[in-house]
């Protein structure tokens, strides 16, 4: 007997797929939260808002992504899905400009931590496909 191949994940690899995004979630966060408590006690309160604020669509953002996904068997899942994602590469794109920006104005230390969540957000944007 022939078994056929379904597009369906197995569990294990959507429970990695599930851990990966996770952790990449926590990572961003984590590091975008200390970026604002650095803003918050040294530059500025707008600053410090902006980048919670910036959390908090991230967090909404990959929840998105991540139930629309799940729900495939809806013949509407793909736009939700991808307008989550297109949003979250968006983002990505300004934290790559930040990190140019800050490399070149403001040192490496600065540009260091924009580029880093430029990766953790393209990836995150990658794993919720």
């Amino acid at each position: 007997m022939m078994f056929m191949r379904t597009g369906k994940k197995t569990g294990s690899a959507e429970q990695s797929r599930r851990s990966a995004v996770i952790a990449l979630l926590s990572a961003f966060v984590l590091l975008n939260l200390r970026v604002a408590a650095y803003h918050l006690a040294t530059e500025g309160w707008k600053s410090g808002l902006a980048e919670m604020a910036v959390s908090l669509w991230v967090m909404l953002m990959t929840y998105l992504a991540w139930e629309s996904r799940r729900r495939r068997s809806s013949p509407s899942w793909r736009r939700p899905h991808m307008a989550a994602r297109g949003w979250l590469a968006l983002l990505s794109a300004v934290y790559l400009a930040l990190g140019l920006y800050h490399f070149t104005h403001q040192g490496v230390r600065s540009g260091t931590v924009e580029t880093v969540a430029f990766l953790l957000l393209l990836i995150l944007c990658l794993a919720l496909g």
